[in-house]
């Protein structure tokens, strides 16, 4: 299988994106974003392709270094933290079409070089890297806004998460990531209106894991109302984020924590 994946892409909406797991769901783009030119999680990278309007290009995605691509002539290039595991699907894609990517891959990605290059016409690159990316950022200061060295802002690994189970399901997510997704899915449900409708939907199983989800937050309160079926006293609780905060999901991923079930 070559090393070299090759694919005429038809771009729009400013968006092309490379994403773990299964096709990313649509997004907002928020003025951070906007400022940045990117939108960015650990499981998909989306960058603005710099021109206006709706454009065929080709688009390359490859296996390599950081190092090879030190000598790179594109117009612009950024390294991001990416995490694909070996065995996962890659996909590629615009808002108007996406495809999957076949590559050989015997190791775990971590990190993607993106570029854009100005020859005859518009060409874009991903490099796949297998060595760790800790930051996000420009490695070429350019006439479209990018500074080399200026970091990017990466959304956290919560939110990752909960945008990869819209993607793969739950069946798709594992340990911290399984926690996370469990408890957006009974917010969203609270703070949506249909709780009773949610829960009444669960398998035992489920229902099992997200408790222990919120046992392993430290909101006891909510797992024991959980645990009694007192569904407005869940409602109340989880409305108001009751004995967990952002931080306290988030410190799963940071300790290895969250094993729910």
């Amino acid at each position: 299988m070559p090393t070299t994946f090759r694919f005429d892409l038809l771009v729009s909406h400013r968006q092309i994106w490379l994403a773990a797991g299964g096709l990313p769901p649509p997004r907002k783009w928020l003025p951070k974003h906007i400022r940045q030119q990117a939108q960015l999680d650990p499981h998909c990278a989306m960058f603005d392709p710099i021109l206006d309007g709706t454009h065929g290009a080709f688009v390359t995605v490859r296996l390599g270094t950081l190092e090879s691509r030190a000598r790179s002539t594109a117009t612009r290039r950024g390294v991001v933290p990416f995490e694909l595991p070996f065995d996962e699907p890659l996909f590629l894609g615009s808002a108007t079409e996406s495809t999957e990517v076949k590559l050989p891959r015997k190791k775990d990605v971590q990190g993607v070089v993106f570029e854009i290059f100005e020859r005859d016409e518009i060409g874009f690159e991903f490099t796949l890297l297998t060595t760790p990316v800790t930051t996000a950022k420009w490695l070429r200061t350019d006439d479209y806004g990018a500074k080399r060295g200026a970091t990017l802002w990466v959304e956290d690994r919560a939110h990752a998460a909960v945008h990869k189970g819209e993607r793969v399901g739950l069946r798709g997510l594992k340990g911290a990531e399984r926690v996370a997704f469990l408890i957006a899915e009974l917010e969203a449900a609270v703070d949506l209106g249909f709780l009773d409708s949610y829960l009444d939907r669960l398998s035992a199983r489920v229902m099992r894991e997200t408790v222990a989800a919120f046992t392993s937050i430290g909101a006891k309160k909510v797992e024991r109302a959980l645990r009694a079926d007192s569904r407005a006293l869940v409602a109340k609780l989880v409305s108001a984020r009751v004995g967990y905060t952002a931080d306290s999901i988030e410190r799963l991923f940071q300790d290895g924590a969250g094993r729910a079930g």
